[in-house]
């Protein structure tokens, strides 16, 4: 298989809520949850994306007020029971990954996701066979925004070269932050379902609209 003239990555890292998996909906659906459960007012239709992509604790403060064990549970338990029927691939996801495959990139998956739920998902997409490595939440000495992670999936894939040809795919400005605190190339997947990143603060390597598109451009 053979990679277009943009430079071959030695391993290329993606996110995966909002970035290989379309979780939103059900995200909201869990928040949706929580604000009944607590006796809140329902909120509409797209009121989460403003804080999609925030670390979980972030995103418990910036919708309640406040991030405790008590909405945790709420939250989680929601996202336990649906996660697998309420988990899609994002569209043309599978593709790029069956390309990048055969062209022996090895590839990893970098999420704030709590590991039980994400090695799931995988699964139920039969995408196990793709990735080298999986680091979750509370795997490194810290999550994203922290380059941590990242540095964790490249040790455990004992990867010895140099940070700049590594690419790391995400959604978020946390994802944004970690490629930077890291010091790797940051691709950004911006499919317009969510608020637009400060492209200009990071400067990513590529900004991808949609899989498709991103992998016509790699083949030619």
């Amino acid at each position: 298989m053979t990679f277009s003239h943009i430079q071959k990555p030695d391993v290329v890292l993606f996110d995966w809520d909002a970035t290989l998996a379309n979780t939103y909906p059900l995200l909201e659906k869990a928040h949706n949850h929580v604000l009944q459960t607590l006796g809140m007012p329902p909120r509409p239709d797209g009121w989460l994306k403003p804080i999609f992509g925030m670390t979980r604790e972030e995103s418990y403060i910036a919708a309640y007020g406040r991030s405790d064990e008590e909405i945790d549970h709420i939250f989680m338990s929601y996202v336990q029971a649906h996660h697998l029927n309420e988990t899609q691939p994002m569209i043309g996801a599978e593709a790029l990954l069956q390309f990048l495959s055969d062209c022996d990139i090895p590839m990893g998956v970098v999420t704030n996701k709590r590991p039980p739920l994400v090695s799931a998902e995988i699964d139920e997409f039969g995408w196990r066979d793709y990735f080298d490595v999986v680091v979750g939440a509370g795997e490194a000495k810290a999550n994203k925004p922290s380059g941590a992670p990242l540095i964790l999936a490249l040790e455990r894939l004992s990867y010895k070269g140099d940070a700049s040809q590594v690419w790391f795919f995400g959604d978020s400005a946390t994802d944004q932050m970690a490629a930077k605190d890291f010091g790797c190339p940051f691709i950004a997947y911006e499919d317009g379902s969510m608020p637009p990143l400060n492209l200009e603060a990071y400067q990513p390597q590529i900004v991808v609209r949609d899989y498709d598109n991103l992998l016509q451009k790699l083949r030619v």
